[in-house]
């Protein structure tokens, strides 16, 4: 429902409850009012509820985005009937005769005034393509292109007090989300980091994981780490609605819910916060080929890890600390098959008979078995860094961590595992550093409407 119709309804009752005039009884008066004074202005287009703005002094005079109130009923003769001479002015034996009429008569009273609201509400509405349904009655959509053009400089950087300013609430309305969202599936934890994850690593942290295909794009979801895996793309989207209504608008990336999204996930799992940098853009693109190849499969051994981290400008502790992130979560049986049946020089061989008991060794049976990446996938802990001294590495690319062989990988394993602290201190430092990948910035990309789709023009 526009903004120009709002009062209007809430004055008659329509539909709905008695709302404000059982609390308050002079609000009727007070909704009839504002409904006149917004039609007696440029028509019947809601102008009268815009808050005055930074380029505004001059209370809803100057700044006139006005809201189309959809197809009126009645033509432009039905509105002169009431805006003319002849119309606006009677004699005096006219008046007092209505008078007379309306006094003893309240249902031709109650007809008439019907019928004049009617015309009233016609008066010169923006209908089809004209002016625009706001999102907040107080506030126009030009309103948040100047915030951005004030707040988001083009050659903005990453801090962690970005939204202080423009929505203090955004932060704490992402933390609500994600708790619920845990509370109901613990699960979803983990996947909501790992969103972030395979967000960064393809072109950046810039929310390309979330674009939905359209008929000229195929996006990252049914890349081959992503299709049937990765989810969570409702509640970004339940995360996205309720930051646009707390922020009464547009100004919180995608890109940032997701790395905010990951943080709240962790702390709410047992893991400690920390300060997640923002101000990203949202991407107006994706790509399959870069997430099929850039996102490191469960299969590349030490060697192809070292190099797919260096490639995003992350080093070796930083592949060993952010895959401490497999402390969370789960695998489907078709990522570890292979380590499961045909790996035993290092794998412990009871570990992989239960596994066994679960993933069938054949190719399409069974595939979307799932088994957790540690014993305790619903807590954030070391456990997992323990059961890679123990072999019990779920994916060959876990395991490759941690080889035996006295390597500076064999050592930083060993010290996690020993030290909750200082992984969790170094985890949120190298989850910064992941979140720093190629962010867009200032006037790069955009701050996407709905986290599935471009912005339309």
């Amino acid at each position: 429902m526009c903004c120009a119709t709002v009062p209007k309804r809430t004055s008659g009752h329509q539909g709905g409850d008695r709302g404000d005039d059982r609390v308050e009884p002079r609000m009727g008066a007070s909704l009839l009012r504002l409904h006149f004074h917004d039609c007696f202005v440029n028509g019947c287009d809601g102008s009268i509820l815009l808050d005055d703005t930074l380029g505004s002094p001059e209370r809803r005079t100057r700044l006139r985005i006005r809201t189309r109130r959809g197809d009126s009923r009645w033509s432009i003769e039905s509105k002169m009937r009431l805006t003319t001479p002849a119309a606006a002015t009677s004699s005096h034996a006219q008046t007092s005769s209505r008078l007379r009429l309306v006094t003893r008569n309240p249902e031709a009273f109650a007809k008439d005034f019907g019928e004049s609201m009617i015309r009233m509400g016609a008066l010169t509405p923006l209908t089809g393509s004209a002016g625009e349904i706001r999102l907040n009655c107080r506030r126009s959509f030009t309103f948040f292109a100047l915030i951005s053009a004030i707040f988001f400089p083009a050659f903005a950087q990453l801090t962690s007090d970005f939204y202080d300013s423009i929505c203090p609430q955004a932060l704490s309305t992402i933390q609500v989300t994600v708790e619920a969202a845990i509370m109901q599936e613990p699960r979803m934890g983990a996947s909501l980091v790992r969103l972030h994850f395979h967000d960064c690593f393809v072109n950046g942290c810039d929310g390309s994981i979330l674009l939905d295909d359209t008929p000229a794009m195929t996006g990252e979801k049914t890349a081959k780490p992503n299709k049937n895996s990765a989810r969570g793309f409702d509640v970004v989207d339940q995360i996205k609605s309720a930051v646009n209504d707390a922020c009464l608008g547009n100004v919180v990336s995608c890109a940032d819910i997701l790395a905010v999204a990951a943080r709240d996930s962790i702390v709410a799992l047992g893991g400690a916060s920390y300060d997640v940098l923002l101000g990203r853009r949202d991407a107006t693109d994706a790509s399959l080929a870069a997430a099929n190849a850039n996102i490191p499969a469960p299969t590349l051994d030490l060697a192809g890890l070292i190099s797919n981290f260096q490639s995003q400008g992350l080093s070796l502790s930083d592949l060993v600390v952010l895959s401490g992130a497999h402390t969370l979560g789960f695998a489907r049986c078709v990522s570890f098959r292979n380590r499961i049946y045909n790996e035993t020089a290092n794998i412990n061989s009871d570990f992989a008979a239960s596994l066994q008991a679960q993933c069938p060794p054949d190719a399409g049976d069974g595939d979307d078995v799932l088994a957790s990446l540690d014993d305790t996938p619903f807590v954030v802990d070391t456990d997992y860094y323990q059961g890679l001294l123990q072999n019990q590495g779920l994916l060959h690319s876990d395991q490759q961590l941690f080889q035996g062989d006295g390597s500076d990988s064999d050592n930083l394993v060993q010290f996690y595992s020993q030290s909750p602290t200082d992984f969790w201190s170094d985890f949120g430092t190298a989850m910064i550093n992941m979140g720093n990948l190629s962010p867009l910035t200032g006037d790069d990309g955009e701050i996407r409407e709905n986290c599935r789709v471009v912005n339309q023009d």
